[in-house]
């Protein structure tokens, strides 16, 4: 039989330590040939425990550090003070988000050791097999061709919602699903006056820059603020304004998120780069700040599941430069749009819509922004 080296024994153990320490018994009981042979290794291996013995007792047989004791590229400190920092100050941001957010000159992964050091990184969650991946799907529509409309409830978000705030408890989303653009508006309460007033606002910017509306779809879920769950006579008002501009409404199938996903997915980013950072104490700070993020989202942020390209930069690589400023659509409360608004004048569950609002959903909105020069 072939004999057992002492390195295959070393390399399949988890914790060596017994076997040195036998190692290092038998050389002072019977000399260091002798035990190099009785344990198949070298009298240089024997000598080297032998010698951490002598040194540091018992404690040397232990596994210690096989680390540079100089790293000459290694990061400075106070580099690493600043990645913490900014970790800190937004959670959110990953290691390549951070670098290219900030600037920072450590690589990807420098940053992602600094914050694994300190317990700042996140264990990752295991993601089910991707069962169909629409990136060449998504690529392959053009600008605005698909948008898609939500209503994200911000009352449950401890950092902006707080008992008797005047703040606006609703957020008016829609994304386009090619470039991944977002605007946003906000309203008091949730109704198809106020769903179908942000669609004018959305589609009335798109056609003041050339958009062909006839070529966009506006998908939503089956919410009653967008006439999904209502059974009644005639059009509901966001369809109405949709229709109206020569677009086209579709639902996605009932308890479908997925399909919804880009929406969805600003939905939480906001959640987690703004509202969860920024100190918002009155509607003009919101409306101010919301504006700036949306400015930057659009304009300046890097997508990093679009090859790292800005929602603005796609638009100009699709060859649609003349639509850029409607990228530019400042966040509005919808409510001031609304003649004679008062809050509680109307159910929050989008069944009650103004007699005026419902038929005649002119476009471009007159209550849109005018251009910003």
């Amino acid at each position: 039989m072939r004999p057992i080296r002492y390195y295959d024994v070393v390399s399949h153990r988890r914790n060596p330590y017994h076997l040195r320490r036998e190692l290092v018994q038998a050389a002072l009981r019977e000399g260091i040939s002798m035990t190099a042979r009785s344990f198949h290794t070298t009298r240089k291996t024997v000598r080297k425990w032998l010698r951490r013995f002598e040194e540091k007792g018992l404690a040397g047989l232990k596994e210690m550090s096989r680390a540079p004791h100089a790293i000459p590229h290694k990061t400075p400190p106070d580099v690493e003070v600043v990645v913490v920092k900014l970790r800190q100050r937004m959670p959110a941001f990953g290691p390549r988000r951070l670098k290219v957010t900030y600037g920072l000159e450590p690589s990807t992964w420098a940053i992602a050791r600094i914050l694994r050091q300190h317990g700042l990184s996140r264990k990752r969650r295991r993601k089910a097999a991707r069962r169909r991946d629409l990136r060449q799907q998504k690529a392959a529509l053009a600008p605005f061709q698909r948008l898609q409309f939500d209503v994200k409830d911000l009352s449950d978000i401890p950092a902006y919602w707080r008992k008797g705030s005047a703040l606006p408890r609703y957020q008016h989303s829609c994304r386009d699903v090619r470039t991944g653009a977002a605007w946003v508006s906000y309203a008091l309460q949730n109704t198809s006056t106020h769903a179908a007033l942000f669609a004018g606002l959305v589609l009335g910017q798109l056609a003041r820059y050339g958009v062909d509306l006839s070529q966009v779809t506006a998908q939503t879920d089956n919410g009653s603020e967008y006439g999904g769950m209502i059974r009644k006579r005639g059009t509901d008002a966001f369809t109405a304004v949709v229709e109206a501009a020569g677009a086209r409404h579709t639902f996605i199938p009932p308890g479908a998120s997925t399909y919804n996903a880009e929406v969805e997915a600003f939905h939480r980013r906001i959640e987690e780069e703004f509202y969860s950072q920024e100190t918002l104490r009155s509607r003009p700070v919101l409306l101010a700040k919301s504006y700036a993020y949306q400015l930057w989202f659009n304009f300046l942020r890097p997508n990093f599941h679009r090859q790292t390209c800005t929602p603005a930069e796609i638009l100009v690589e699709a060859g649609h430069a003349v639509a850029l400023p409607a990228l530019n659509l400042p966040p509005l409360l919808l409510d001031d749009l609304i003649p004679g608004f008062r809050p509680g004048r109307w159910s929050e569950g989008g069944y009650l819509v103004p007699y005026s609002y419902k038929w005649a959903p002119a476009l471009p909105c007159p209550h849109a922004p005018r251009r910003l020069s």
